[in-house]
């Protein structure tokens, strides 16, 4: 989850890192790279408090979006991911 952060409207902010998220294809395709990076099957959101990586793992073309699975999360490990 993000937000704007209160001292600077060009910044955002990280405020959870949830280990699976949806994320749109405009988002890919239209974030300011000031912002938003991705290359060779990663996404990265350049936040003010730490940058914030996400693999890209499957797309469903219906939603036009991807499923991300955060850098380091280990979907085994965790009763979140079943």
């Amino acid at each position: 989850m993000f937000d704007v952060t209160d001292h600077d409207p060009r910044r955002i902010t990280c405020i959870q890192a949830d280990p699976i998220i949806e994320i749109a294809d405009a988002i890919l395709e239209n974030g300011d790279p000031e912002f938003v990076r991705v290359g060779d099957g990663i996404v990265t959101f350049h936040c003010a408090n730490g940058d914030v990586s996400y693999g890209l793992r499957e797309h469903d073309d219906l939603r036009e979006n991807w499923i991300g699975v955060r850098s380091g999360f280990q979907e085994e490990d965790d009763a979140y991911a079943r």
